[in-house]
């Protein structure tokens, strides 16, 4: 399935932010007691041992972030999980609701920042992907199917791996799904950088392994290459990531990450903005005019070579974003 679906938000569908829950949290509990409406199923809402004393051994898990007064869950409820054919795809998770009222310290926890939230989580309790109210039942379907193939694939790569833990091949292969995974989660929008450092970790991890068991190909080199870059970004070091994204993608003009680096160099420069703009307005500093042209251009640059990549979805939302953000700058003007 598409990324395009599994990266796309609208303002519209977020129900609320973190600043907002914890108002109407403290709000619900001085008003008396606190109702807890998860979707139809077999549901698990008593979580005061937290997530991990109530998983399942073994098993995939569902987590729904949520609160009887936040509209968009409802709707949620009543227009995706509860239709015929999600809950018969539902019956393959565990399934956790989190009510935000009763458990905001697991919200926090988790990083939900937004109501509602879903997350998949693979059977050794690390997160495969999130979404939020914008998925029609038949996209759940497709993305909960996906997330369970990806999961006992790893699940089965890592039994065999426990077997015969220096099977260069087998080792290629863990560290490319999880690094797909890790990727995947790097949702990026105007507002939320989400990375799965543990994914990346893995899946460098795997690579580095497989080039000690005697994987010498040009390919796994590049992954790793790739891999560091961005993990260096995540950390903070976004002047110590720039250089070798721009490098990566002369390098390994064919590898399939040659893409990403071009998408992860504009991220950088959309994260340093964003970060420039919030520093001046907590400053209550006079507003800088920037212009956005050169930076939508750089996310439009990797939308005319690569329409299909992993991330254009986002890169079409981000340069939607920007227009506005300019047009509004010289409106004020």
């Amino acid at each position: 399935m598409p990324l395009k679906s599994q990266l796309r938000r609208s303002s519209a569908a977020i129900c609320t932010a973190v600043a907002a829950i914890f108002l109407m949290a403290a709000a619900v509990g001085s008003h008396g007691p606190i109702t807890i409406e998860p979707p139809d199923g077999a549901w698990t809402t008593k979580l005061d041992a937290g997530i991990a004393a109530v998983r399942k051994p073994n098993a995939p898990a569902l987590l729904m972030f949520s609160a009887s007064w936040c509209p968009d869950c409802k709707r949620m409820k009543k227009n995706v999980l509860n239709t015929p054919q999600v809950q018969q795809n539902l019956k393959k998770w565990d399934l956790i609701y989190v009510d935000n009222d009763t458990y905001l310290n697991i919200s926090i926890e988790y990083q939900a920042r937004y109501l509602p939230t879903v997350a998949m989580l693979d059977a050794q309790g690390l997160e495969m992907i999130r979404f939020f109210d914008d998925v029609t039942p038949e996209e759940f379907i497709a993305l909960s199917d996906d997330m369970l193939a990806r999961g006992a694939a790893l699940e089965k790569l890592a039994a065999e791996l426990k077997k015969n833990p220096g099977d260069a091949g087998r080792l290629k292969a863990y560290a490319d799904a999880q690094a797909e995974l890790g990727l995947m989660m790097l949702k990026v929008d105007p507002r939320i950088l989400k990375p799965m450092p543990a994914r990346l970790d893995a899946a460098l991890d795997g690579y580095k392994r497989a080039q000690a068991a005697g994987d010498k190909s040009p390919e796994t080199a590049a992954d790793i290459e790739f891999i560091e870059a961005v993990n260096t970004a995540l950390k903070g070091n976004i002047e110590q990531a720039a250089g070798p994204l721009a490098a990566f993608e002369t390098k390994y003009p064919q590898n399939p990450h040659a893409a990403d680096a071009m998408f992860w160099r504009a991220v950088l420069v959309r994260v340093q903005q964003v970060a420039l703009t919030r520093t001046v307005t907590r400053a209550k500093a006079p507003r800088m005019a920037i212009d956005l042209e050169p930076l939508r251009g750089m996310f439009q640059s990797y939308l005319d070579r690569y329409p299909n990549g992993r991330y254009a979805g986002a890169a079409r939302k981000i340069v939607k974003t920007l227009a506005e953000e300019q047009a509004k700058s010289a409106a004020k003007k």
